[in-house]
C-alpha cells in the first residue's frame, strides 16, 4: 500500500484526543452535599465510584475521525507491474548539435539510454512514429531535443525528454535548378540562420564559385547561381563501353560558430539527359522511325539484331528500350480517325490526325499498357520486360509505320522523340541530395526533464499505484460521524 500525502497520517491523533475527551466528561465530581446518610445505605463504604468508560458513541465518533483522516491520507493499494516501456530515441538532424560539453544531443541521449541499460528505438520522425508504440499498453520514453507536436508529456503513459538549448545555426534549406539550354542550369540556393542577435555574414559556394552571404536571423536569403553540367572522368574501360557519368555539383555554406554541420552542404546530382545508342535491324520498314530517333538525339551504333524488325535503344548502364515492329502487316491499313492516345508518358503530347492512316495493322495485338489504341485494341503497348532486375521496356507496335502518318504528321515526330527520352532516363535535370527540413536548422529545440530520472522511473520493478481507497474511507467517515452523532442524542 502507498500513501500520497504522507504527512496527513499525523490527523490519526484525532480520535484519541476525542476519546480523551468523552471520558473527562464522564469523570465524577465532587459536590457539598448536608448529609451523606442516604448514600451510605446504597453504597458500601469501602466501595469507590466505579471508572467512568466512554460511551459507544465515543468510538463510533473515534472510529469515523480515524477513516477520515485516512481518507486525507490518500491510500492506495498497489496495482500491477507496469510493463517494460518503449524508448524512442531521435535520430533527426538537429540531434548531431553539439552541446557546451562538446558531445552531441545524440550522445548524451544515447549515454542516459546506455546507463539504463536498455535498448532504444531509433526513429529520425518522431513525431510519425509515436502513435504506433503509443498504440499498445506498454508506456514509451521518448529522448529528443524539442516538444512532440501534438503529443503532451503524459507519465507515466509518455514522458517526453528534451535536451536542446541555444545554439546558433545556419544552413541551406532550399535549392532549385531551372534548365536554360546546352547542359546549363540557373540554381536558385536558399540559406537560413537561426540563434544570432543581429545580421550574421558567411561564405557560400556552388561548384566552386564562392560569394559572401549576409543573413538575418529567421529571414531566408537567396542567391542565383548559372552553372554547366560536365561529365564525371571516367577510366578507359568505361570509355571503351561508351559508358559516362555526369559530375556531381556541390553547394556548401559557412559560418563562423554554425552548430549543425549536416545542413551546411547540398549536392545537385545530375540525372537524366543520358546519350543513347540506336541498334537497328536489317528491316526496311525500320528506315523511317530509325531517322526520326536519330532526329531526337539518338547515335546509331552498329549492331546485329535478330529479329531484323527490331530497334534496340539504350544508354549504357542504364535500362534499355527494344522496339518491335511486325514484320508482316497483311492487315488493313489503321486510320488515324479511330486512334486514341493514353495518358502514358510515351504518349505525351501526341495527337495524331484523324486524317493521315498510319500503316497497315500487324497479325496480333500488343501485349502491355496501351499507348495508341483504336477500336480493334492496342496499336502500340509497353510492358517491362519479364525477369529482368535492370528493367528493360518493351515496346511493341502492331502496325508497321507508314503512310501518310509518317510523312507528314508531326505526332509520330513526337512519339520517336518520347522513346529516346524514356531511353535517356528522361531529360537532363538537377536533383537535390541532403536538403534538411527547414525545422531542422532551427536548431535550438528546448531543453526539460531529466533523462536518466525518467529512465529510472520508467524501469522501475514494482506496479504502479493502484485504485485509491479515499473514496471509500470517505463514505466510511460519513456513515460512522452520522452514527456517532445519532448514538449520542
Amino acid at each position: 500500500m502507498t500513501v500520497a500525502h504522507p504527512a496527513a497520517l499525523a490527523l490519526l491523533a484525532l480520535p484519541a484526543v476525542l476519546l480523551w475527551l468523552r471520558l473527562r466528561a464522564r469523570r465524577p465530581r465532587e459536590a457539598e452535599a448536608s448529609s451523606l446518610l442516604v448514600w451510605r445505605r446504597v453504597v458500601p463504604g469501602t466501595a469507590g465510584p466505579d471508572r467512568p468508560k466512554p460511551p459507544l458513541a465515543a468510538w463510533v465518533e473515534a472510529a469515523g475521525a480515524a477513516a477520515l483522516a485516512l481518507a486525507i491520507a490518500d491510500p492506495s493499494v498497489a496495482g500491477a507491474p507496469m510493463a517494460e516501456p518503449h524508448v524512442l530515441l531521435d535520430t533527426s538532424a538537429s540531434m548531431h548539435v553539439r552541446r557546451p560539453d562538446g558531445t552531441t544531443r545524440l550522445e548524451a541521449a544515447r549515454a542516459a539510454v546506455h546507463r539504463a541499460g536498455v535498448r532504444p528505438h531509433l526513429s529520425g520522425e518522431v513525431a510519425q512514429d509515436l502513435p504506433a508504440y503509443l498504440s499498445g499498453d506498454r508506456p514509451v520514453v521518448v529522448l529528443t531535443d524539442r516538444p512532440v507536436p501534438g503529443f503532451p508529456d503524459d507519465p507515466p503513459r509518455l514522458r517526453v525528454i528534451a535536451l536542446g538549448g541555444p545554439v546558433f545555426n545556419a544552413g541551406i534549406t532550399a535549392i532549385a535548378a531551372e534548365p536554360i539550354g546546352e547542359q546549363r542550369f540557373r540554381v536558385l540556393v536558399t540559406v537560413e540562420a537561426h540563434g544570432a542577435a543581429g545580421p550574421v555574414e558567411g561564405w557560400l559556394q556552388v561548384d566552386g564559385a564562392s560569394r559572401s552571404i549576409t543573413v538575418l536571423p529567421g529571414v531566408p536569403a537567396s542567391a542565383i547561381y548559372e552553372i554547366a553540367v560536365r561529365e564525371a572522368p571516367l577510366d578507359a574501360d568505361a570509355l571503351f563501353e561508351g559508358r559516362f557519368e555526369w559530375a556531381a555539383i556541390e553547394a556548401t555554406v559557412s559560418f563562423p560558430g554554425d552548430a549543425l554541420p549536416d545542413d551546411d552542404s547540398v549536392t545537385l546530382r545530375p540525372a537524366g539527359g543520358c546519350r543513347v545508342g540506336l541498334v537497328r535491324g536489317e528491316d526496311a520498314g525500320l528506315d523511317a522511325m530509325a531517322r526520326a530517333m536519330e532526329a531526337a538525339g539518338a547515335v546509331r551504333r552498329r549492331g546485329f539484331l535478330d529479329p531484323a524488325s527490331l530497334v534496340h535503344l539504350g544508354a549504357p548502364g542504364f535500362r534499355d528500350l527494344e522496339i518491335y515492329i511486325p514484320a508482316a502487316a497483311p492487315g488493313p491499313e489503321v486510320a488515324g480517325a479511330s486512334v486514341v492516345a493514353s495518358d502514358h508518358p510515351l504518349a505525351r503530347d501526341v495527337h495524331v490526325d484523324p486524317s493521315v492512316t498510319l500503316g497497315p495493322r500487324g497479325t496480333s495485338v500488343p501485349r502491355g499498357v496501351p499507348v495508341l489504341s483504336d477500336d480493334a485494341g492496342a496499336l502500340v503497348a509497353v510492358r517491362d520486360r519479364d525477369g529482368y532486375s535492370m528493367g528493360d521496356i518493351i515496346v511493341e507496335f502492331g502496325f508497321r509505320p507508314g503512310g501518310s502518318w509518317v510523312e507528314r504528321d508531326p505526332s509520330f515526330v513526337v512519339l520517336a522523340q518520347n522513346l529516346v527520352e524514356m531511353a535517356a532516363e528522361g531529360p537532363l535535370r538537377l536533383e537535390a541530395e541532403g536538403v534538411l527540413d527547414p525545422a531542422e536548422t532551427d536548431a535550438a529545440g528546448s531543453a526539460f526533464g531529466d533523462a536518466d530520472a525518467a529512465l529510472a522511473a520508467a524501469f522501475a520493478r514494482g506496479g504502479g499505484p493502484g485504485p485509491s481507497l479515499a473514496p471509500a474511507l470517505l463514505a466510511a467517515a460519513a456513515a460512522l460521524l452520522a452514527a456517532a452523532w445519532l448514538l449520542a442524542r
